[in-house]
């Protein structure tokens, strides 16, 4: 089988599947090849493009940046982003495309969420020496064409992976242009995720975490900033809602009494907060938990 029919065999299978947190929907998965002159008009998508170059080479231009990719480099636009591209030098140009939808199951911080911020908000750049995604892709195109027992689990095996190297590519790339090591910005942010969650009953400020971990209020903000795309502020409520949560949904506990067991000023300043992460009261949550246990 040549590789134009694998790759109608393999964009005509349907993936869409979980991986823990979060749900992968892959819209094409496709060999797209361009002769000569040729150009694809200015778009955009509502999901992620990954573009992977096999041969030849071509421009592409964004509203902020153009920038030329050749064999052996990879790019990927997220949602939102427009971009046009046109023919190269070389008479024959050959892409890897791959575009896919990815939603998280819910809200909480986990292994999925960092690695959809990453892809969401790093900048589009061309990341070179793409060799480990053409071989994935080229191992889904075998499977496919091949059809042998298992091969549908081999290929989201390759998709998932696929995903992990962009994201710790654009990771590693990112931490670079903030002037920050990794590891040193991995251990900061695994100790004040810790801290938080250890005390997340407590009033926690952003100036108390970041004297934690020895940073300043603003250096701190940025390792979070890096890690999840949010705010240091925003995790700690994030994580004292979590626990909010869990306490209305487990416990009979009066608002009354889960506010002072949270170290909230007032049951009015509770229920504002509570209001403002959820979109309803924690007398509305308790009834929707119990409904949905029924």
């Amino acid at each position: 089988m040549n590789l134009t029919e694998q790759s109608k065999k393999l964009n005509n299978i349907e993936f869409h599947f979980p991986i823990n947190n979060m749900e992968i929907r892959v819209l094409w998965f496709r060999i797209m090849n361009r002769n000569k002159q040729w150009r694809i008009q200015r778009h955009l998508h509502s999901t992620f493009e990954i573009h992977i170059v096999q041969s030849g080479d071509s421009k592409v231009i964004l509203d902020n940046q153009t920038f030329i990719v050749k064999k052996g480099d990879c790019y990927i636009t997220p949602p939102g982003n427009y971009h046009e591209q046109i023919n190269g030098n070389e008479d024959t140009y050959t892409e890897y495309s791959m575009n896919v939808d990815l939603e998280l199951i819910n809200n909480s911080y986990s292994e999925e969420y960092e690695l959809l911020n990453i892809l969401s908000n790093t900048e589009v750049r061309v990341l070179h020496n793409s060799h480990e995604l053409i071989s994935l892709f080229e191992g889904s195109l075998n499977e496919a064409g091949n059809g042998y027992s298992g091969y549908n689990r081999i290929i989201i095996n390759n998709i998932t992976n696929m995903l992990i190297i962009l994201s710790r590519r654009l990771s590693n790339y990112k931490l670079a242009r903030m002037g920050i090591q990794k590891n040193t910005s991995t251990g900061h942010f695994s100790k004040m995720h810790s801290y938080i969650k250890d005390n997340v009953i407590k009033r926690i400020s952003v100036k108390e975490v970041a004297s934690y971990v020895f940073l300043s209020e603003k250096q701190a903000s940025r390792v979070v900033q890096q890690s999840l795309g949010t705010s240091l502020k925003s995790l700690i409520d994030v994580k004292r809602n979590e626990k909010a949560c869990e306490i209305i949904r487990n416990t009979s506990l009066q608002m009354k009494e889960i506010s002072e067991y949270m170290d909230f000023t007032s049951p009015f300043v509770f229920s504002k907060f509570f209001k403002r992460m959820n979109d309803m009261t924690p007398l509305e949550y308790r009834i929707m938990s119990k409904n949905d246990n029924l």
